[in-house]
């Protein structure tokens, strides 16, 4: 079992091992070293300005905030020259970096994966966000997890949607194809169960799918290809 532990001293990347994962949290009402908005370049700052919800918008620039200083603490650099570059089908990296990252961000909370050499995807969802779940479900659950979720009474309905949902979402976002694939023609090992941790044939490759350890008021989930060998949590403020 894993634990958080507060941010000590500048990690660098060759701390993080084979099948290490090291997993950020934080929360922007709760950070103890919040990261400094200026860091942002023009793009994100455009994308943040067409967010038109304040809440939206600022959690937005918080997120892309800490993922550049926690970046650029274990890459040795400034936040702010970071260069990122995204693939055909959206998903972010840094040009000629072995270190793989993946971002979330849900309410007031920020989850961020890092790993060396390895696809990696990471997804957060606050439970108590005000979701429309028959939704969620008709759009990202297939034919054979939809029937096992009409058996279910509320609130084990809702919670299993959302367990499925981030589950899908953090495979892949690994895998890249989060913004192309559509997630219904996807059926996950293990069925509707309350906890998972399998390993998951996906786009040709062997995924280790797992979800995380949370309070009650998240749901979050973890997918790295091959295997896991240690998860090392940090916290800045949650």
């Amino acid at each position: 079992m894993w634990a958080f532990m507060p941010w000590r001293g500048r990690p660098s990347g060759d701390e993080i091992g084979p099948g290490q994962v090291h997993l950020w949290r934080a929360r922007h009402t709760a950070i103890v070293e919040p990261p400094r908005l200026e860091c942002l370049n023009s793009a994100e700052l455009q994308r943040a300005s067409r967010l038109l919800i304040p809440s939206q918008r600022n959690a937005f620039c918080f997120a892309r905030a800490l993922l550049r200083m926690v970046l650029g603490a274990y890459l040795s650099v400034d936040s702010e020259r970071l260069s990122f570059a995204t693939t055909a089908e959206g998903k972010p990296y840094l040009p000629g970096q072995e270190l793989r990252f993946s971002l979330s961000h849900s309410g007031d909370g920020v989850l961020l994966a890092l790993v060396h050499g390895s696809d990696v995807g990471v997804d957060l969802e606050a439970t108590g966000r005000n979701i429309d779940v028959d939704a969620l479900a008709a759009a990202s659950l297939s034919e054979a997890e939809r029937l096992g979720i009409d058996a279910m009474d509320n609130p084990e309905r809702r919670r299993a949607i959302l367990r499925q949902w981030t589950r899908k979402e953090a495979l892949l976002k690994a895998e890249g194809s989060g913004l192309v694939y559509d997630p219904r023609d996807l059926t996950l090992p293990g069925g509707l169960a309350a906890t998972m941790s399998a390993r998951v044939h996906h786009g040709g490759r062997i995924w280790t799918l797992t979800d995380l350890s949370l309070e009650e008021a998240w749901q979050a989930s973890l997918a790295i290809e091959g295997g896991i060998c240690a998860i090392r949590g940090y916290c800045l403020g949650w």
